[in-house]
């Protein structure tokens, strides 16, 4: 059935950009609310939209996950072209998110196959550094502020906290009493 899944503003508020049920990417311009791209991006549902932080001499990345077990990477100032697919999960991908540090962009996403997959994008291209199996399915994951932590809260109804540096788990929390 058609629907809108997941949304998520351009880091300038420029646009708006919709996952739906059928696995389209709409972008809309907020000025007049014109739909400026239709992308039929994945064969399922998109569960998940992230933005790349705004970086002096970055390109603009945007990630969509979806149930089809597929990361769809897209430059964002050249017209949201796809540039690159991360198929390292066998699963569908709950969350995307992007992370800046050592002057490198990464590109984390977690999914049903309780894995957490890790990114480096270089020239459009991602490659990934390194992959965390949990214990359960991750539903979603926040990464703070100062790019220390990986949060994730998945079906044990456990907050797990991982290191961006050794992406080893530091702590687990029950997260429902």
């Amino acid at each position: 059935s058609r629907g809108v899944r997941c949304i998520q503003f351009h880091p300038e508020g420029i646009h708006l950009a919709i996952g739906d049920r059928l696995g389209n990417l709409k972008i809309y311009d907020l000025q007049f609310m014109d739909k400026i791209h239709d992308i039929m991006a994945h064969d399922a549902e998109i569960l998940s939209i992230e933005y790349s932080p705004l970086i002096d001499n970055y390109p603009l990345w945007l990630a969509t996950g979806s149930r089809d077990r597929l990361v769809h990477l897209f430059d964002v100032r050249s017209g949201y072209i796809h540039t690159h697919t991360v198929c390292d999960h066998s699963g569908s991908i709950t969350s995307v998110k992007f992370s800046v540090s050592h002057d490198s962009v990464q590109l984390i996403s977690c999914g049903a196959d309780k894995s957490l997959v890790i990114q480096e994008v270089k020239e459009g291209i991602a490659r990934r550094i390194n992959q965390v199996v949990g214990k359960a399915t991750m539903y979603d994951m926040l990464v703070d502020p100062v790019m220390k932590f990986i949060a994730t809260v998945g079906q044990d109804k456990l907050l797990r906290i991982y290191s961006m540096t050794t992406f080893k788990q530091r702590l687990s929390y029950k997260a429902c009493a």
